[in-house]
């Protein structure tokens, strides 16, 4: 009898309890998944003969503001150092275009950020669509900004393993 009782029980945890508990969990990152993508909703596209749209690459536009670059755009940068092809930083400075800077001012007006449009930075996708606008001087913004990147990176592809055999038959 006592055996019966924990076969059922067994049972009941397999076909009940962890596939409840897996939805639940499963169900969160599912969550946090839709809220990231509705958040990074496309807010205004640069001019694709411009400058500052570099197909295939991930780009992080910012102002070149005293301390933005080394005080904390540069510590995530180096997050990302292995990723280079793939995450590009640049400062605003260097766009020669005017469209694609009043595209990048009209994506700050959008974001109803507090803070100075010189204090802003600009995640842009690998389709030149601008996706999000943070403030340089929030901790909170920078968090984000990181969050993201890892959201928009595309996931390196694992390496084949090889396996060695002394004789195939």
């Amino acid at each position: 009898m006592k055996k019966k009782v924990v076969q059922t029980v067994v049972l009941l945890l397999l076909l009940v309890v962890f596939p409840i508990l897996s939805w639940l969990f499963l169900k969160d990152g599912l969550q946090y998944r839709l809220d990231v993508k509705e958040r990074l909703t496309q807010k205004a596209t640069l001019p694709n003969n411009s400058d500052a749209c570099s197909p295939g690459h991930i780009q992080v536009l910012y102002q070149n503001v005293e301390g933005a670059w080394d005080g904390r755009l540069k510590l995530i940068a180096d997050q990302f150092h292995d990723r280079s092809e793939d995450v590009l930083f640049r400062p605003v400075d260097q766009l020669a275009n005017d469209a694609a800077k009043d595209s990048l001012q009209v994506s700050w007006d959008r974001s109803d950020l507090d803070g100075s449009y010189h204090d802003a930075v600009f995640l842009v996708d690998t389709t030149c669509a601008l996706r999000m606008a943070y403030d340089v001087r929030s901790d909170d913004g920078m968090s984000e900004l990181m969050a993201d990147l890892i959201f928009l990176l595309p996931l390196e592809k694992e390496k084949d393993l090889l396996l060695k055999r002394e004789r195939e038959k």
